[in-house]
């Protein structure tokens, strides 16, 4: 690939907010260097690249997801060419750029950092800084989000968002006006959910 320029230049400074978004272009503009070679730029179109994604599946048995990570390397990459006159156009815009479906990252807490984390949230603690004594808890709100979550199967928000005109205890149900779900209705299963939204509705309301 003829590279006037460094190919990563213009990236470090950009990201410096994630500490491995610099690192993860320099892999994708090695990977694209090692096949573009000393190309020139122009002559690098939806073929080529069409070409370089399946070389890097099969060479590299990569993921879908780095494959996404190099072709929008590649597409800065393009703005950067573009703004110096190097490229009239950016042909990855003409490219079906794979899903990130399968970047999702997932933490199973174990039995025991569960119990830990609710023990915690129900405690009264305190934790002396430079000889001062702060005291601590219970979290009584960190402790219902999160049985509800466990129990109801509910993202975060979803809980967050309720509002008292969501809730009908007499019919065991809640409803989840926003979020990603598909199914906005919850069924509430067991007693403690019931139990943890009749005491938080029993509150009185925040200003």
């Amino acid at each position: 690939m003829k590279q006037p320029t460094n190919f990563s230049s213009g990236s470090d400074g950009e990201h410096r907010d994630h500490e491995n978004t610099p690192k993860r272009l320099r892999t994708s503009f090695a990977s694209l260097l090692r096949f573009f070679g000393s190309k020139p730029v122009p002559s690098i179109i939806e073929g080529p690249i069409n070409d370089y994604m399946a070389w890097r599946r099969m060479e590299h048995q990569v993921k879908e997801i780095t494959v996404r990570h190099d072709l929008h390397a590649l597409s800065k990459f393009f703005g950067y060419a573009i703004g110096h006159n190097w490229a009239k156009r950016n042909p990855v815009q003409g490219i079906e750029i794979p899903s990130d479906a399968d970047s999702v990252r997932m933490y199973i807490l174990t039995q025991a950092e569960e119990m830990s984390y609710f023990q915690t949230a129900t405690s009264e603690f305190t934790i002396t800084i430079k000889g001062i004594i702060h005291n601590h808890g219970p979290f009584r709100d960190l402790h219902d989000v999160g049985r509800l979550i466990l129990l109801q199967g509910n993202r975060p928000e979803e809980i967050y968002n309720l509002q008292r005109a969501d809730v009908d205890l007499e019919k065991g149900k809640f409803c989840v006006r926003k979020g990603k779900s598909r199914a906005a209705r919850r069924e509430l299963q067991l007693p403690e959910s019931r139990e943890i939204l009749a005491r938080r509705l029993s509150m009185p309301a925040s200003p």
